[in-house]
């Protein structure tokens, strides 16, 4: 019998909460199916960890446990071996004189969670203060060879690239250099980067100092960077959903007091009591009423909701009105309508050039498709 994904869902919503629900019934194919809902959540190892703390395991089926704790071992492996790279690269980019901020999935593994592995992360975002830092770094990563990704690229559409090395297997570092912090356009001028700086403070359990956003910075960005993935589908991602669960089990009163009028002073009330709201309807979160009342009074003002991002139509025409007057538009239209020519080529597998009228035009009619088929 073959279990709906909402019921495994629901069953890893309830295990992070902290309960121990029986495994819904289906025998084998119902355990790889957790295990692949897990996996694509990004909480195997919590639900590993949860489970264990909770002294359970023993009544799981011995499959399922024995898979969970080979999973959870795979992520200490590699948190080991990311914790040297970066490591290895921080110290290349202070040679350099370059002093980034990390951000998201990294230093919240070690900041934010009791273990380090049990925070999974595909890449690790760096912040640079603009773009020809973000540059000067890429030229380090080269030399320890890495490769750029090709994707698409402009001033209003990409605050970032990526790029990567690979490792062993199936497996590659994966690197994010920001300048911006999101790539919606709102958002992305929302938090500067000497802002950032101003309050960071270092990643613990490191054999050099690198420095992260704060506690309420962090918060913020988690609120940001889910609704931010909205329009694929994501924004409900359990991990991503867990790390505002988790800053909001551990934030003191004057931190509580910090966020919320960061969030009512910068505009984004609404995207972040949607993230709260979201965290206490899967995992019965503890909110301050107090908190969720004033992003309540200001959320209705903001210029950007969590709907309007909801689809990829809703989200690039959000993004177009809040781009800053008719040049800027007129930019964005063209950059998303006629990307650069290698982004074209490699992304239709192609190296002629000749084909470049006739893809341009397949981009613009298949681009409109999708976003209406949605």
């Amino acid at each position: 019998m073959t279990v709906p994904e909402q019921q495994i869902i629901a069953w890893l919503q309830n295990v992070l909460a902290g309960d121990t629900p029986a495994l819904p019934d289906g025998g084998g194919e119902t355990i790889t199916a957790i295990l692949q809902q897990a996996d694509r959540h990004g909480v195997t190892a919590l639900i590993f960890d949860r489970l264990s703390e909770n002294k359970v395991l023993e009544s799981y089926p011995a499959t399922f446990t024995r898979q969970l704790n080979g999973k959870t071992e795979q992520s200490i492996a590699l948190h080991l071996l990311w914790k040297q790279e970066i490591t290895g690269i921080h110290r290349s980019l202070q040679d350099a004189r370059i002093s980034p901020l990390y951000f998201k999935g990294f230093p919240l593994s070690f900041n934010l969670y009791r273990r380090p592995h049990l925070r999974q992360y595909s890449d690790v975002d760096i912040l640079f203060p603009d773009y020809e830092m973000a540059g000067k770094a890429w030229s380090i990563l080269k030399a320890r060879g890495y490769a750029r990704r090709i994707t698409i690229s402009g001033s209003y559409i990409n605050h970032q690239f990526s790029c990567y090395r690979h490792c062993f297997a199936d497996f590659s570092w994966a690197l994010d250099l920001h300048w911006r912090i999101n790539n919606h356009f709102y958002f992305a001028n929302a938090l500067p980067f000497d802002e950032l700086a101003a309050s960071s403070r270092p990643v613990s359990g490191l054999e050099t100092e690198i420095r992260t956003v704060s506690p309420e910075h962090a918060m913020l960005i988690a609120c940001l960077h889910r609704t931010g993935h909205s329009p694929d589908q994501k924004s409900d991602r359990l991990v991503w959903l867990y790390d505002i669960h988790l800053y909001a089990t551990v934030f003191k009163r004057e931190q509580w007091s910090g966020f919320s009028e960061l969030a009512v002073r910068k505009k984004l009330s609404s995207v972040c009591l949607d993230g709260l709201l979201s965290c206490k309807e899967r995992f019965n979160t503890a909110l301050p009423a107090d908190v969720l009342a004033q992003l309540q009074q200001h959320a209705g003002s903001d210029p950007v909701q969590p709907a309007d991002l909801s689809t990829p139509v809703k989200y690039h025409w959000s993004n177009f009105c809040s781009l800053p007057g008719p040049a800027a538009r007129c930019r964005y239209l063209r950059e998303h309508l006629f990307p650069d020519p290698a982004y074209m080529l490699d992304s239709n597998n192609t190296q002629n050039k000749w084909l470049l009228p006739w893809l341009y035009i397949k981009r613009s009619v298949t681009g409109m498709m999708k976003l209406f088929r949605r």
